[in-house]
């Protein structure tokens, strides 16, 4: 699954090589914070933590494509 551009709306065609790599790696660190919360704070809704775990498998995949 493609994620959201985050400079499509500054006119902005792509990254450098090095600017995806950094978006890369703050997407997975974004990915370990949501899966941590959800322990720490006993989240119940079996959705939401499905969710965090399919977000860092892509994040994962992501990771060793770099």
């Amino acid at each position: 699954m493609a994620r959201f551009s985050p400079v499509a709306g500054y006119g902005i065609n792509g990254l450098t090589e090095s600017e995806r790599r950094r978006r890369v790696l703050y997407d997975f660190y974004l990915d370990l914070i949501f899966i941590i919360e959800c322990a720490y704070r006993k989240y119940q809704n079996q959705d939401h933590i499905k969710w965090t775990r399919e977000n860092l498998k892509q994040g994962v995949k992501e990771i060793r494509a770099l």
